[in-house]
């Protein structure tokens, strides 16, 4: 049925679901780990969209919102969390656009716990949910 373009496969593992297709046949999705150093995430998000066409598969609301969560997220990747890599993981179907960006860095909470000296990441988690922070 993958084959067909009648379901597509979403994510891995676990988190894997099946979604209903058009018949049209799924893009298969690009997955890629690049160094934090020096990395600019326009020009990542550039060549996702190089590799999946995201421009044609995507309209141009789509596609702006997209390209501006996809950088947002990079970024405070690439910013915020102290990691050496990050891993970007992005797919395209006639259904769904997806991106996932994974950093391997101290966490959002910690940060904000260390940036305000808050006595523990639950404080800090207070502190983001008001939006303060």
């Amino acid at each position: 049925m993958q084959e067909e373009g009648k379901v597509f496969k979403v994510g891995r593992g676990r988190g894997t679901e099946y979604v209903p297709g058009d018949g049209a046949p799924a893009t298969v999705a690009e997955r890629k780990r690049y160094r934090t150093e020096g990395l600019e995430e326009d020009a990542v998000f550039d060549e996702m969209n190089l590799i999946l066409n995201l421009k044609s598969g995507l309209s141009s609301a789509a596609y702006e919102t997209v390209n501006y969560a996809f950088c947002e997220m990079l970024n405070n990747a690439i910013e915020h969390s102290y990691s050496t890599s990050c891993d970007v993981e992005c797919s395209l179907t006639p259904t769904l656009a997806t991106f996932t960006v994974r950093d391997h860095g101290i966490g959002l909470f910690h940060s904000i716990r260390e940036k305000y000296g808050l006595k523990d990441e639950t404080e800090a988690m207070r502190e983001l949910l008001k939006g303060k922070r």
